[in-house]
Parts: structure tokens; C-alpha cells; sequence
């Protein structure tokens, strides 16, 4: 009897290890991802900040935030080109935001007013930063709305070349 409760706290703390280290090793956007995303770049990318907001808050926040350091990028404003994203397929009901100069249209954050607006965007230096740069009008943003429940944002700050990426799938 001891040998299986040994055995099965061995695998329970296993399983969880596995569970903590492939939500820390996560990255929602691939290489290939970034060459969709600005033209044909191939530049370095680098994960720098990752934040979760899943989960039961007292607001209902639902979305994650990912902040990517990246070398030069161009924007075109024929880009994003997505036939798909994350496994979600782009079809003629996604309404995709090519890049635009900041600040944002009344539409875009009606659209996106549950992680743009979210209160608990001040509880992270990313998600505080991320508030400041979409005030910016020199920094650019595009979207991808594939449904109600399945969003995404993107900001690209061209000052720190950093582009935040927000994930709404729930």
C-alpha cells in the first residue's frame, strides 16, 4: 500500500512539474508567425515578458499578453496576412485590422473592450507599458477577430521595437 501511495505522489508531482513547465515554456507566436505579421521579416524575436490574465477575477478577465523584442520591422499596411492563427481559421466572418497609426478607433476598442479596458492591466510593468505605448501615436496596431470569443491584438511600438500580443480564447 505504501509502495502505491509513493508511486502515485511520484507521478502526481510529475504531472504538475510538466503542467508548470509547459505553461512557462508556452509561446503563442511561432517564427514563422512574424513574417505574417510585418513584411517578410525574419529578424531575430525574443519572448520578453508574458502574462497571464486567465482565470476568475473579479473584473471577468479573460486574455493573455505576450511582449516580443524584435530587430527592424517594416509595416505595410496590407499586413497582418493570416489563413490562420493559433489553429483558428480565418474565414470571410474574421475581420482582420491591417496596421494603423495609433490611437486606436472607437470601433476597434469596442471590439476589444474587455482586454484593452481591463482593470488589471496596472498588476504587471508589461501590461502597465503596454497601456502607455497604445497612447503613442508614432506605434502602430492591427487585429484579428475571428469571433466573439476568439480575438487577437497586436501593438507594435516602433520606438523599443517591441510588439505586445494579446490573446483572447475562451
Amino acid at each position: 500500500m505504501r509502495k502505491v501511495l509513493k508511486l502515485l505522489s511520484i507521478v502526481l508531482i510529475l504531472g504538475i512539474l510538466y503542467l508548470i513547465y509547459d505553461d512557462l515554456a508556452f509561446d503563442a507566436l511561432q517564427r514563422a508567425d512574424f513574417a505574417k505579421i510585418f513584411v517578410g521579416y525574419n529578424g531575430k524575436t525574443k519572448l520578453v515578458c508574458k502574462k497571464n490574465f486567465i482565470g476568475i477575477t473579479t473584473s471577468g478577465d479573460f486574455f493573455e499578453l505576450y511582449v516580443y523584442s524584435l530587430g527592424d520591422v517594416k509595416i505595410n499596411n496590407n499586413y497582418p496576412q493570416f489563413r490562420n492563427l493559433e489553429n483558428g481559421t480565418v474565414t470571410k466572418e474574421t475581420t482582420i485590422g491591417k496596421w494603423r497609426n495609433c490611437p486606436i478607433n472607437k470601433g476597434v476598442i469596442k471590439l476589444y473592450r474587455f482586454t484593452i479596458g481591463a482593470n488589471n492591466l496596472n498588476t504587471s510593468d508589461c501590461a502597465i507599458l503596454f497601456k502607455n505605448e497604445i497612447l503613442n501615436p508614432r506605434n502602430f496596431y492591427s487585429y484579428i477577430s475571428i469571433n466573439d470569443t476568439e480575438q487577437y491584438f497586436f501593438l507594435y511600438s516602433s520606438a523599443t521595437n517591441k510588439l505586445y500580443y494579446i490573446r483572447r480564447k475562451g
